[in-house]
């Protein structure tokens, strides 16, 4: 058996007893979040941002420096959640230099959605309890509270048990993490006034929560192809995420290139093989089709190497 078949049963293995975790503990729905006002106004304020930001630039002479400035902080955000929170130190899909390390530092930081650490720590309870109690943006409670409720609720007695109960030591021992952790409202703000852009936050602070895991072209879109959640939720040690077959996209692009020059090396990723039977038991309708497609992609083939045989014979 290969290295990579073995790397593949052992992650197989740890996704099953994450569905166990999930058979037990469940969801009450008789319980309430109370929300922290506070909070509330915070984010009211960012979404008014966000249709002001929306409205000066379709209805007044933006420049188009201005433009391209604020499309560069988007991408870049993007990609500082992308591959430095989520692939890199919620799965490990990839080992980094310390130069990647600070790049994807500055743009995380940038992105505004707390720190690193806070971040790998609230995804790691979201794939070990997914869709409980214990999950910080629990979908059963609904798309609101998964994609923006949750940011603003006091929670659940259970999550913050399970959050005691985790062992994030690598996370404590890691002194860039804990040193942007312990600086991130300074470093934030000496950011945020540097870039100058009143449209950067409210862009990008809301587009990595998902439903549940099920594919969305939506969020597909949004996060620059980091929506295809069913695949990223069966294997999410693979630094495509979700981007198998046909769904390639931005960060697995920029991943690629960065391993291309030196920066990051040892990307991970699923065998075909083990994909195509995960798919088989556990895929969603897009997976289903794809099988489909491709069982009838090599029955035209074979029926053509039938009949380029009897071709040749004759």
């Amino acid at each position: 058996m290969g290295t990579e078949e073995i790397h593949d049963k052992i992650n197989n293995k740890l996704y099953d007893v994450e569905e166990v975790f999930h058979m037990k503990l469940g969801t009450d729905m008789n319980y309430r979040h109370s929300y922290i006002w506070q909070l509330v106004v915070c984010h009211a304020a960012l979404q008014i941002s966000w249709f002001i930001g929306l409205y000066t630039l379709i209805f007044y002479d933006t420049k188009l420096a201005t433009i391209i400035w604020a499309f560069f902080i988007a991408v870049s955000s993007t990609q500082g959640i992308s591959l430095g929170a989520h692939r890199y130190y919620s799965h490990k899909s990839f080992k980094a230099t310390k130069s990647l390390k600070i790049l994807l530092f500055f743009f995380q930081t940038m992105a505004g959605q707390n720190s690193m650490f806070t971040w790998v720590w609230n995804h790691k309870l979201h794939h070990t309890y997914s869709d409980t109690d214990a999950d910080p943006h629990n979908s059963k409670r609904g798309f609101f509270f998964s994609h923006m409720g949750w940011l603003m609720a006091k929670k659940h007695p259970l999550l913050i048990q399970k959050r005691k109960q985790m062992d994030i030591s690598e996370l404590l021992a890691d002194k860039m993490l804990m040193f942007q952790y312990k600086y991130f409202l300074p470093l934030y703000f000496i950011i945020y006034i540097f870039q100058n852009l009143f449209i950067k936050t409210f862009t990008k602070i809301y587009l990595f929560e998902r439903l549940q895991a099920t594919n969305s072209n939506i969020s597909w879109f949004l996060t620059l192809a980091d929506g295809w959640h069913n695949f990223h939720h069966a294997y999410p040690w693979d630094y495509r995420m979700s981007e198998f077959g046909n769904f390639t996209g931005t960060p697995a692009y920029l991943l690629d290139f960065f391993a291309y020059i030196g920066l990051a090396y040892d990307l991970k990723t699923a065998s075909p093989n083990i994909i195509r039977e995960h798919m088989k038991k556990d895929g969603d309708e897009t997976g289903q089709k794809m099988l489909a497609n491709n069982e009838n992609l090599k029955t035209s083939r074979r029926s053509e190497d039938l009949l380029n045989l009897f071709i040749n014979l004759d």
